[in-house]
């Protein structure tokens, strides 16, 4: 079968696997071998006996795809070792009509982990010694740093983020088979190759935010940022507090807009302003970004930033208290260029021109703290709008003292909150809340 190495370096690990990817594929098939980022290139500039492609992750593994017969292919990270025996059991699936089959791995996390294995120098011999499960099965999760498929199916994988060694592939179980008797050790180095977190010489990821009338909340917003990016850009659509004085002190730039009534737009204005970054962290004043580890996390986005137009995040939405009242994930962090919202109250990320709005996978590098949905946060937030109002709605006439109280200091009715926060929110340029949402857990 034909083999396409994934080259992730250094040079001497990527030619230990070329050498091994010959010995595989034999004299008959062919060895071909992409740079899996920038960080690659060194290691596969003068490789031996074998075809390098031009292009770098994703785009490499298509010009290595693009040269081969629709007939098995391997695809193979350069720090995974498999054996000829192992290959033999994967093939062996394949053709009993199996679309996309992977060894069992030391890969935690997924449904082919069995748990540690050798991965160094000696692994081949050790790995033909070791009792490996004999049961072929089905799998939802898997990670593609081996995977055996023909050319055309693993092309239709590029979809995907292939080269990026986090990625893991989540798919319908007759798509993914786990290969009884085949095992690989995965040394996970391509989880340590990365490029200079500013590599072309321009901003890799800056903050982008909408506000009006947020002393209280933007501080908290702007130190949490401080760590991960390189600039914050905000757009005010009409503070009277003093809400762009502190972000200014904050070195924050601010531009001033007049609200368009329509959330789209205005995260458009500071869009505008954000376009010779790579990424962009869309945020609100009220979130607060938790960050592990923020050089790991910019260098990974610099060097994966062609396999990733865009990246969910988990958004955990907070109680008073401090508890969680439920999180889901969504699209904040994307490509700056060729990119627009649309959306007039819950908007979205588009590539411009497209009437999908984009999706990512899950980033859990990052994590947004949203207080906005705290009760004492809706309570005074409603209550600075409709003090600050020229114009109060009439107190329902059949409201109780109690109930018209509330509507008064609150400007919420008693029989529909939700139309009234939506109706201040499309004047004001505050949020509505969103429907609630289950907890999310993911393994």
């Amino acid at each position: 079968m034909h083999v396409v190495v994934l080259a992730y370096g250094p040079t001497q690990l990527t030619r230990r696997a070329i050498s091994r990817a010959r010995k595989l594929a034999g004299k008959t098939h062919e060895v071909l071998v992409a740079a899996a980022s920038p960080a690659a290139t060194s290691a596969v500039s003068k490789p031996t006996g074998v075809t390098t492609v031009k292009g770098l992750g994703r785009a490499g593994l298509r010009a290595a795809l693009s040269q081969l017969p629709n007939e098995a292919t391997l695809l193979i990270h350069d720090d995974v070792v498999i054996t000829a025996r192992g290959l033999t059991a994967m093939n062996r699936q394949h053709s009993q009509g199996s679309r996309y089959i992977v060894p069992y791995t030391n890969d935690p996390g997924t449904d082919h982990f069995v748990g540690p294995l050798p991965t160094e120098k000696g692994a081949e011999r050790t790995l033909d010694q070791t009792n490996v499960p004999k049961e072929t099965k089905p799998a939802s999760a898997i990670r593609p740093a081996c995977i055996l498929g023909t050319k055309d199916d693993l092309t239709k994988l590029l979809g995907e983020p292939l080269a990026d060694p986090y990625a893991m592939l989540r798919g319908a179980s007759n798509e993914f088979s786990v290969a009884g008797g085949a095992l690989a050790s995965h040394s996970t180095r391509c989880l340590r190759r990365f490029t200079n977190d500013d590599p072309v010489g321009q901003p890799l990821l800056v903050a982008a935010l909408i506000v009006k009338d947020e002393e209280e909340m933007l501080p908290g917003c702007l130190e949490s940022l401080a760590s991960v990016v390189d600039r914050i850009e905000i757009c005010d659509t009409g503070s009277t507090d003093n809400t762009i004085e502190i972000a200014r002190a904050a070195g924050a730039n601010v531009i001033e807009r007049e609200w368009p009534d329509d959330f789209g737009k205005a995260r458009n204005y500071v869009l505008e302003e954000c376009r010779d970054a790579r990424y962009v962290l869309w945020i609100d004043a009220d979130e607060r970004v938790v960050c592990r580890d923020p050089a790991h996390t910019r260098r990974y986005l610099a060097t994966y930033h062609a396999e990733h137009q865009a990246l969910s995040i988990d958004i955990v939405n907070l109680q008073s208290d401090g508890t969680e009242l439920y999180n889901f994930s969504t699209v904040r962090l994307f490509h700056a260029t060729g990119t627009e919202f649309r959306g007039a109250v819950h908007e979205a990320v588009h590539l411009v021109g497209d009437t999908a709005p984009l999706a990512g996978q899950t980033f859990d590098q990052l994590r947004l703290l949203h207080h906005g949905y705290a009760a004492d946060v809706i309570a005074e937030r409603a209550k600075r709008i409709a003090i600050s109002s020229l114009r109060r709605p009439s107190t329902p006439p059949t409201a109780t003292p109690a109930q018209q109280s509330t509507w008064r200091d609150l400007w919420v009715t008693p029989t529909s909150p939700r139309s009234e926060l939506l109706s201040f929110s499309r004047r004001h340029g505050a949020r509505p809340p969103m429907p609630s949402q289950p907890s999310r857990h993911r393994p």
